[in-house]
């Protein structure tokens, strides 16, 4: 199953960016979005991180969240005719978590009008078997984008996912650990300074074959364009919607 909809140079928005729904605001700034990530759906309901933060540092910002959300079927019921109605096409975003509930819930998104693929994120510390029984899970009408942090790039089992039936990659943020208010908070970095990571992280993965999203470390547009020399399919904006905030 592939991404034909979507061109080789055109934009998509990260999960987390842009809630539930494509609001006016982001598809104003952003006219070339021709996918919307929601933000990430987990089949039970979560409750924010105990410390939510986001923090500047030299290099840039880390946010740290716990990716709250209502679960999978109060988002169903909200949603559905918003997503249906929408500009755009729409890409759940799923947390990678129990295989039953991801195919319980790809296979209600398969069955709503403009879903045009799905999105599974994973954990810094999901094994690879895990990984792959989730993609299996995942697998059926839809294209599946494995949204990756860019440190597990560099494992050696990710050479084994390009023939696991994904359709596509996507590159998130490093994680590390910020000391403040006598706490050791961590999260995602984002910032300026991460972008020579994210082009070694491209040019890594460009030899796969599959498509690759990314654009941690993009503050100025007029930057896009050396994604696309260095290899990226598309380009998923991070900062740039940060700071529309």
């Amino acid at each position: 199953m592939d991404l034909d909809w979507i061109k080789p140079g055109q934009w998509v928005n990260a999960a987390g960016t842009g809630g539930f729904n494509p609001g006016k605001n982001l598809l104003q700034q952003f006219h070339e979005l021709s996918m919307f990530i929601t933000n990430p759906i987990s089949y039970l309901p979560r409750l924010p991180a105990d410390y939510c933060a986001l923090i500047d540092y030299s290099g840039g910002f880390l946010v740290h969240t716990g990716w709250p959300n209502p679960g999978f079927y109060k988002v169903i019921q909200k949603y559905t005719s918003v997503w249906e109605n929408a500009v755009c096409p729409i890409c759940p975003h799923i947390l990678g978590e129990d295989p039953d509930h991801i195919q319980k819930m790809v296979t209600t998104f398969e069955n709503i009008e403009n879903i045009y693929a799905v999105e599974i994120g994973i954990d810094l510390d999901t094994s690879c078997e895990r990984i792959h029984t989730q993609i299996q899970a995942a697998l059926g009408e839809l294209p599946v984008i494995l949204s990756l942090p860019i440190e597990r790039i560099y494992e050696d089992w990710v050479s084994e996912l390009f023939q696991s039936g994904i359709s596509a990659i996507s590159l998130q943020p490093l994680h590390g650990r910020i000391y403040r208010n006598e706490k050791w908070i961590k999260g995602r970095l984002y910032g300026g300074g991460q972008l020579p990571i994210t082009f070694q992280a491209v040019n890594k993965l460009k030899q796969s074959g599959l498509p690759v999203f990314a654009g941690v470390g993009i503050v100025q547009r007029e930057t896009v364009q050396q994604l696309f020399e260095m290899g990226a399919y598309g380009f998923q904006i991070h900062e740039l919607a940060w700071m529309l905030e």
